[in-house]
């Protein structure tokens, strides 16, 4: 079953870099407790975080001098997630070392490969051919109206009667959203029965957004799901009171906080990440760049 939708779309996206770098020396000491705290008060105003973030060094530190370092904030109103690169005077941060000895095209491959890898492994929903030329991942929120706009672009407006395009589903529901969580994990529940359960639950959700409230939503879908022809009502409850789901949307934030995601929608079109999307044709010229390369 494919998903119904029509309309427009709004996305946030984070800045990233991803992939390993070349050692050459040795290591250098771990930072001292008073340059971290100067380093991440300095991120807290640049950033206008309402509390301080926390920092640690990544396991991939200490290239050249050089290290990397991961800046997060405890605040569940604005998450924020930040990795990036400090001079070996600590004067200096950024956001990406170019290394001039690698070949600058193959470099970029090989992240995307990386990257590729990342968002198309392990357990996920999706709507279209496997083998289609070129993938959509979209990390949404099913209490988020950026989402619901996406959504109705994504389903609809794009993949409408395309066999060359297919959408991967990731849940990424936001701690200042008060039913999200639950909304994910429920759509999970019905996916372990069959595909076609979570996109009728999906388009439920997303059509019907302003109308869900924490304490009702778990009851307006279990009676919506049981309106599915060949659905399951006991296993769905079952399901909704173990860890399976729970784990599933786990996997999902562990997996969109590791590329550095912080909101959604955010959407990729195979390996490249699409910012600010305001019209379906932008996302149609894309995927016509990537069908010409395959």
């Amino acid at each position: 079953m494919r998903p119904k939708w029509a309309g427009g779309l709004a996305m946030a996206v984070a800045a990233f870099t991803l992939g390993c770098w070349r050692s050459v020396g040795e290591g250098h000491a771990p930072l001292g407790s008073r340059e971290s705290k100067r380093l991440a008060q300095y991120v807290q105003k640049k950033y206008k975080l309402s509390t301080l973030p926390t920092l640690t060094e990544l396991p991939e530190s200490n290239w050249n001098g050089y290290r990397k370092v991961r800046f997060i904030s405890g605040d569940a109103a604005r998450p924020f997630r930040v990795e990036l690169y400090v001079s070996p005077d600590s004067r200096f941060l950024s956001s990406e070392l170019l290394d001039s000895t690698l070949d600058p095209g193959e470099d970029e491959r090989r992240k995307d490969q990386a990257l590729w890898t990342e968002l198309t492994q392990g357990d996920y929903v999706s709507w279209g051919p496997a083998n289609a030329p070129v993938t959509l991942t979209v990390f949404s929120d099913f209490q988020c109206p950026y989402c619901a706009r996406a959504a109705r672009i994504l389903t609809n407006d794009v993949l409408r009667d395309d066999n060359n395009v297919r959408l991967i589903f990731r849940h990424y529901p936001l701690p200042n959203h008060a039913w999200a969580r639950t909304a994910a994990e429920a759509t999970a529940c019905a996916q372990e029965q069959h595909p076609d359960f979570f996109w009728k639950l999906h388009d439920f959700l997303f059509e019907r957004q302003t109308e869900f409230a924490p304490e009702t939503l778990r009851k307006r879908l279990q009676q919506e799901a049981a309106t599915f022809s060949g659905f399951d009502s006991r296993a769905f409850q079952r399901c909704l009171s173990g860890t399976t789901a729970r784990a599933k949307v786990d996997r999902d934030i562990d997996l969109g906080t590791r590329i550095g995601i912080t909101g959604t929608p955010t959407l990729f079109v195979n390996s490249h990440r699409v910012a600010a999307v305001v019209s379906p044709e932008q996302i149609r010229t894309l995927i016509r760049q990537l069908r010409r390369v395959h």
